[in-house]
């Protein structure tokens, strides 16, 4: 079958100058009160209004010429993607930065405010109840505001945009300059700001270097509940409780590592306090962002699927593109504000993301000496201090002092139920190491021709904490976890016993941070023992890895999804799979742990395990269930009652023995494999026990919910929670602008319904209300990659602000060229800038 057959089928130095004002970071806010800021005159000619129709490229003049040869131009396809194109880098940016804004300044603009605290200042003193991916505590806008100005992540920006390197400057700065270019030629500016009084200003480094502070919070969050986990223990150690871990689970084995890697990464362990034989702690937050990625072997040109899961809202967090310059191309997924790629390709490399989820901020504890001066690392020394004034519409202001030591801003009021003889500082790697940046990294990831070059572009990358799965056109295929990792102190027990998931004691005579863990050693590898290798926030290394990397949960093990993919790629032979397999995967609805935990039940009670009655009657449902391939869909006939069961495994017996949640279900799921793989018994597996009595519990509890207590568990009344099931879950509402922030209305006008839904599931591989993007690269022919992508190209008032909610619903995959050959074939409008 032809692509073009297969695509049709449901799926289930050329510019010259930088402006002033965009060079640096003392710029004005990128959204201010009307009337402040200024602005470049754009380009002469530069039209105000939409993209120009033709089927020939046409001048902001009017003039036809195909002997003409643009400084910048900009390609649209039918559903509005940008591909821009230019002779250089640096104007390939400015074509970039105009698109941007012209897709997304509303987007930009209300994402710059809640960096610099400012969503008070336009939305007076509002609840927050959306999404709210950065941070629970916050219950409004100005709780918000005061702890962005407390942790002074507009200033960490600055901080990091002074240390930029000239090449990267010079190049984000072209990309500004776009950006206001488009600005200043509008003649409105969004509905989604005037509504709220606000007006635009200035793009700068700063801002772009924001966005990406921003993404950190969103993908690792921002450690404030270190402190709350070092209060709850009397004596200022943590109890880290049982720490099962299954290092099998983890994406790079000792095989898939040269021995010399390892011994070098032992070596700096015991270099800097920690054994090597230790075994390390860490490596995922609680809650991580659902995303996966896999990259498969094969000769003439690797696969590479990517799934970088943010949830939907309008527009998507996530905005798709393509970029051509002198040496950057590049077409894929990213954060408008910042010209760098977070998920996507090129004609030599695919790469793809999942959240690592790594405490990379502390809190440390400081002894307070009056009200300017504590006690840090065995020194007294003096508190700076800032006054800010966090405005709120409507409502009186909001001081906010804006407190510094070396070990970084001081948070007390952010930590409710901190002692009064101590001061918390909050200590984020681009406060101590603002020279690292990752617009840098995104270049080098857009540059690469190779799996050793992606490699070396996240050695670059700081923040956010990220898993990067990579292919390329040679076939081979690579992993590596990317990080500024703090080491802490091997003095400070605290900091070793909890690996840096709690705040730590910053008063005695000790290093805060001995430096970072150098991004070659940290888990890694390029051709591996396997074919496949995948990420799906679950563990990185095997026990081999010797470093703490800060946190827990799903590090210590396998996630559901980490399990499924494992499944359905043990069978794959090199040069196998191609688009249906992709299909597949990508739209698989199996959780391997809900499935399991009901074939144990099932088993169990044929091998003689009593049950309550309650549970016996579940049972007969179940196995048809499983018979009927386990699946999540919402179409499913028993997706009420099996939707019903709780696979949150906190079960204390067996989570001692496991671990809880997602990882200790994982855990025992795999063991059970093992037991029956031997031939046991059902009666001689290890807490036979418990387990029983703890699928008796969480089935009975089942059932009782679809049927109500002491009714009968029959057809009627599965179907019936089946319906409420789906009721509740098929449709989901896009809320527009409603950021990571947890702001809501900001255009309720343009708010929209969109189902039914397939498999809204967050625990199998196609959940759709993750499911932002979904793409597929075969390497060998890069133009013929493909991608269902969450609705939101544009922002409402735009032309294509729902142009793929039918595709994203029915799983449609669209082709996504890369090349400016393919391209136009499927461009509708084109821009050209002088």
């Amino acid at each position: 079958m032809t692509f073009a057959a297969r695509a049709s089928a449901p799926l289930g130095a050329g510019l010259l100058a930088v402006v002033a004002g965009c060079s640096g970071g003392g710029a004005p806010a990128v959204a201010t009160a009307p009337g402040t800021g200024s602005l470049q005159a754009p380009p002469s000619g530069s039209p105000g209004g939409p993209y120009l129709e033709g089927t020939t490229p046409t001048r902001p003049d009017g003039r036809q010429d195909d002997a003409v040869r643009p400084e910048v131009r900009i390609a649209r396809d039918d559903r509005g993607v940008a591909m821009v194109s230019a002779g250089s880098d640096a104007a390939a940016l400015y074509g970039l930065g105009w698109a941007h804004a012209h897709d997304r300044l509303a987007q930009m603009t209300w994402g710059a405010l809640a960096l610099q605290g400012r969503l008070a200042e336009f939305l007076g003193d509002t609840d927050l109840a959306g999404p709210d991916l950065l941070d629970d505590r916050f219950e409004n806008t100005v709780a918000h505001d005061v702890s962005m100005r407390r942790r002074g992540l507009w200033r960490l920006a600055k901080r990091v945009t002074a240390e930029l390197d000239d090449e990267t400057r010079a190049l984000v700065g072209a990309y500004c300059q776009g950006v206001n270019a488009r600005i200043a030629s509008l003649p409105a500016l969004p509905r989604a700001l005037t509504d709220h009084g606000v007006s635009a200003s200035l793009w700068t480094p700063a801002h772009v270097v924001g966005v990406w502070l921003q993404a950190a919070q969103l993908y690792g969050g921002d450690g404030l509940g270190k402190a709350k986990v070092f209060n709850q223990s009397a004596n200022g150690t943590f109890d880290l409780g049982p720490l099962p871990d299954d290092q099998s689970a983890g994406v790079v084995q000792e095989i898939d590592v040269p021995t010399a890697w390892v011994q070098e990464v032992r070596d700096f362990a015991e270099s800097v306090g920690l054994d090597p034989d230790a075994g390390f702690v860490g490596g995922g937050d609680d809650d991580p962002a659902f995303s996966h990625t896999w990259a498969v072997r094969r000769p003439g040109g690797a696969l590479l699927v990517g799934a970088p899961r943010i949830p939907v809202m309008l527009p998507s967090l996530l905005h798709e593109w393509a970029v051509h310059g002198e040496t950057l191309h590049g077409r894929g997924w990213g954060f408008v504000g910042a010209p760098v790629l977070l998920a996507g390709f090129n004609t030599s490399t695919a790469w793809s993301v999942t959240s690592a989820g790594l405490h990379q901020a502390d809190v440390f504890i400081l002894d307070r000496f009056g009200p300017d001066r504590v006690r840090l690392d065995g020194q007294i020394v003096s508190i700076d201090t800032t006054l800010e004034i966090v405005r709120v519409a409507s409502g009186p202001d909001r001081n906010v002092l804006y407190e510094e030591t070396a070990a970084g801003p001081l948070i007390d009021d952010l930590l409710p139920g901190t002692g009064p003889q101590w001061r918390y500082s909050w200590l984020h790697p681009a406060f101590q190491y603002p020279e690292l940046n990752p617009i840098r990294a995104g270049f080098a990831a857009m540059r690469a021709e190779s799996v050793e070059d992606q490699r070396a572009a996240g050695h670059l990358l700081p923040w956010p904490s990220l898993n990067r799965v990579f292919a390329d056109r040679a076939g081979e295929i690579g992993y590596a976890l990317t990080a500024a990792v703090p080491v802490r102190s091997a003095d400070n027990a605290v900091a070793l016993e909890t690996a840096g998931i709690a705040a730590q004691y910053g008063s005695p005579p000790f290093r805060l941070w001995q430096g970072l863990v150098p991004p070659h050693l940290l888990p890694q590898t390029v051709e591996p023992s396997q074919p496949v290798i995948f990420s799906a926030n679950h563990r990185v290394a095997g026990s081999f890895y010797p470093i703490p990397l800060g946190g827990r949960a799903l590090s210590l093990g396998d996630s559901s999804r980490s399990r499924r993919i494992r499944e359905l790629v043990a069978d794959l032979t090199p040069g196998g799979p191609g688009l249906e397999w992709w299909d597949r995967l990508a739209r698989d609805s199996v959780d391997p742990n809900l499935r399991d935990l009901v074939g144990m039940a099932i088993l169990g009670h044929a091998q003689g395990w009593t049950f309550d009655p309650r549970t016996v009657e579940a049972l007969p449902h179940l196995q048809a269930w499983l018979a009927n391939g386990a699946s999540l869909l919402l179409t499913d006939p028993w997706i009420g009652l099996v939707g019903a069961i709780d696979r949150g495994f906190r079960d204390p017996d067996l989570s001692e023995v496991h671990g809880e949640g997602e990882n200790g279900l994982s855990r025992l799921a795999r063991r059970v494999e093992v037991w029956r793989s031997q031939g046991l018994d059902f009666d001689e597996w290890p807490q036979v026990e418990l387990i029983a009595h703890w699928l008796e519990t969480i089935l009975s509890d089942a059932a009782d919910e679809v049927a109500g207590v002491g009714n009968p568990l029959d057809v009627p009344a599965i179907q019936a929670a089946s319906d409420a099931y789906r009721s509740a879950r098929e449709t989901l509402t896009l809320e527009a602008h409603a950021g990571a922030e947890g702001i809501v209305a900001l255009a309720p006008w343009a708010d929209v319904t969109v189902g039914p839904m397939a498999c809204p599931d967050k625990q199998t591989l196609w959940s759709q209300h993750l499911d932002s993007v979904s793409f597929f690269v075969d390497l060998r022919t890069p133009d013929e990659a493909i991608a269902t992508v969450a609705p939101g190209t544009h922002e409402p008032g735009r032309p294509h602000p729902l142009s793929h909610v039918s595709e994203w619903l029915s799983g449609y995959a669209r082709p996504i060229p890369l090349s400016r050959e393919a391209f136009p074939a499927v461009s509708e409008k084109v821009l050209i800038l002088p």
